[in-house]
């Protein structure tokens, strides 16, 4: 729990406020599940999965575990996310 917790995760202020205008924008035009789904993207954005060098000869692997469980966290909600906004029924 202390690896969590220690964990620090940078964003840039302007992605912050990016994504809360753009979800913003769609809850104001009344799509409640698109302003969702772009919120998950954000966060799966934020998560860097691309981030991790494991097929490069040059520099070691950066693979840790806090950033394995966070990028799997982010894509598993993103995932769960698409498939309960597209079947749910209003």
């Amino acid at each position: 729990m202390e690896t969590l917790l220690s964990t620090s995760i940078t964003v840039p202020l302007f992605q912050i406020v990016l994504a809360l205008v753009l979800g913003t924008i769609a809850l104001l035009f009344g799509h409640i599940r698109m302003a969702l789904f772009m919120i998950y993207c954000f966060v799966l954005y934020w998560s860097k999965p691309w981030n991790v060098q494991l097929f490069t000869e040059t520099t070691p692997a950066r693979l840790n575990g806090p950033e394995c469980v966070f990028v799997a966290f982010c894509v598993i909600t993103v995932l769960l996310a698409m498939m309960g906004l597209t079947f749910h029924r209003d």
